[in-house]
């Protein structure tokens, strides 16, 4: 939410606009996962997903990370269960 408050701040975006998202659907952009399946959870869980929203995946999924296969797992199963 970061960024959104940054928006807020500078007049771009009302925080007024955040509430209900019925207005329009949202794109959330993620990268650099590095293999960390558990922050890859968390931050799912945080984001405010509703209908109509979409995620995109920017790459470096792997590496670094334990959980370099169980990154890969979950970004297959949310492909496949928002087809």
């Amino acid at each position: 939410m970061g960024a959104a408050r940054r928006l807020i701040k500078r007049g771009i975006l009302r925080a007024d606009d955040l509430r209900g998202r019925a207005w329009a659907s949202m794109l959330y952009a993620v990268g650099d996962i590095h293999g960390e399946v558990e922050k890859l959870d968390m931050l799912l869980e945080k984001l405010p997903l509703q209908a109509g929203d979409r995620l995109v995946f920017l790459g470096d999924y792997v590496d670094r990370g334990l959980g370099s296969r169980a990154v890969v797992d979950r970004l297959i199963a949310l492909r496949n269960s928002y087809e």
